[in-house]
């Protein structure tokens, strides 16, 4: 376990978050998601992750469509 907590932290300062979350994941599931050091990791990993490929996606879509309804909110 350790050596996938150790790979994990070396793949996510190398930006490879991808193995990352794999061997945190593998991690998480071999001690039972009790440790809660690893969980916060997994976290951390997950978010940037997720954070990167939406914004991708928003920077590639050709198909991005607006809302034509204005809304009034009053208060």
């Amino acid at each position: 376990m350790k050596a996938l907590q150790r790979r994990a932290k070396a793949c996510e300062l190398t930006k490879d978050l991808q193995q990352s979350l794999e061997d945190v994941t593998s991690a998480c599931i071999l001690e039972g998601f009790q440790n809660q050091a690893t969980l916060l990791t997994a976290d951390r990993v997950l978010k940037e992750l997720g954070m990167i490929t939406s914004n991708n996606q928003m920077l590639n879509s050709d198909d991005l469509r607006y809302s034509t309804v204005i809304l009034n909110i009053t208060a």
